[in-house]
């Protein structure tokens, strides 16, 4: 952290020499280049995420098919990513961290596997259309690479199921494979009904947590 506030002074500083005119030409191109760079780290996560949803609901679409839903041409594409394979890949693995970034961050605070489950929940809904490209995407599961880091995720999942199994809080019928299936199943649910306007976003996370751990059976049935 002190090295990136270090660093945010310093081009501070540079800025404002700039602004009075006590700077070199060099230095002023230096701010250009960031300046220009920051523009582009924006434009290319601003492709990525048209691309997710484009896919979403085309999964052929092409090059030209994508630049339109990101607003772009079709050249600004290629210039950042060169073919459909490497603007996927690309796709793959910004999703994969942050789902890697959401799992991580969830095995990091000490809580019981159900609070565990329920939070990381909570953190996929918002990417949950990054989730869904992960697993319906064909192209994903051609690169061992990308397919091995989906699966140390998925079992860091099954683990925490595996212990709320034997704490009663699952019901150990079901296999913990298919729990975290159903997670990814209910998270692609939310996401659909959310668009269709039928739920809140807002309701999405709770909903995903208690269908999951509750069912749709009405609680208060047996007790009539």
């Amino acid at each position: 952290m002190k090295a990136i506030r270090n660093m945010i002074s310093s081009q501070e500083t540079l800025l404002a020499s700039i602004l009075v005119g006590s700077t070199s030409s060099d230095d002023v191109r230096n701010v250009t280049l960031l300046y220009h760079s920051s523009q582009m780290d924006s434009t290319k996560i601003e492709i990525i995420e048209a691309a997710v949803r484009e896919l979403g609901t085309n999964p052929r679409a092409n090059m030209s098919e994508i630049a339109r839903a990101a607003g772009v041409q079709r050249v600004t594409v290629h210039r950042y990513f060169g073919s459909r394979e490497a603007l996927i890949r690309s796709i793959a693995e910004w999703a994969l961290s942050q789902v890697d970034e959401a799992v991580r961050a969830v095995a990091e605070r000490a809580a019981s596997p159900i609070e565990r489950l329920t939070d990381v929940i909570k953190r996929l809904v918002p990417v949950a259309d990054r989730v869904r490209f992960l697993y319906t995407n064909p192209e994903m599961w051609r690169e061992p690479e990308l397919r091995s880091r989906l699966e140390v995720i998925e079992k860091q999942l099954r683990s925490w199921v595996d212990e709320a199994k034997k704490l009663g809080e699952i019901s150990s019928e079901f296999p913990s494979a298919w729990v975290v299936a159903a997670i990814d199943g209910l998270l692609y649910a939310a996401l659909e009904a959310n668009r269709a306007g039928d739920i809140a976003t807002n309701d999405m996370a709770n909903l995903v947590v208690a269908t999951l751990l509750r069912g749709v059976a009405d609680s208060t049935r047996g007790s009539r």
